[in-house]
C-alpha cells in the first residue's frame, strides 16, 4: 500500500478532506469553470452529480490511517 510504503520512507501521510455541500462543491466548480486554463475542461452539474454517487466520505476508520487528525 503506498501509505506504508511512503511512512518506510519516512514520510507522513496526511489525508485533507473538506465535508462540503453539493450546493457549495457547485458553486466552487462554477468559479473554476468561469476562468479555466487552456486545455482544461468544464466540468457540468450532471458530471457533479454522477461523480457524487461515486464518492465515500472517509469514515473514522480511515481517518485514523493517516498522520494527521482533522480538527473537531
Amino acid at each position: 500500500m503506498y501509505r506504508d510504503r511512503a511512512r518506510e520512507l519516512g514520510a507522513r501521510v496526511e489525508l485533507h478532506f473538506l465535508d462540503l455541500s453539493d450546493d457549495e462543491l457547485w458553486q466552487r466548480i462554477e468559479k473554476r469553470n468561469g476562468d479555466l486554463p487552456a486545455g482544461s475542461f468544464q466540468i457540468t452539474r450532471v458530471d457533479l452529480a454522477e461523480w457524487m454517487t461515486w464518492f465515500q466520505k472517509p469514515d473514522e476508520a480511515e481517518l485514523k490511517t493517516y498522520d494527521n487528525r482533522p480538527l473537531a
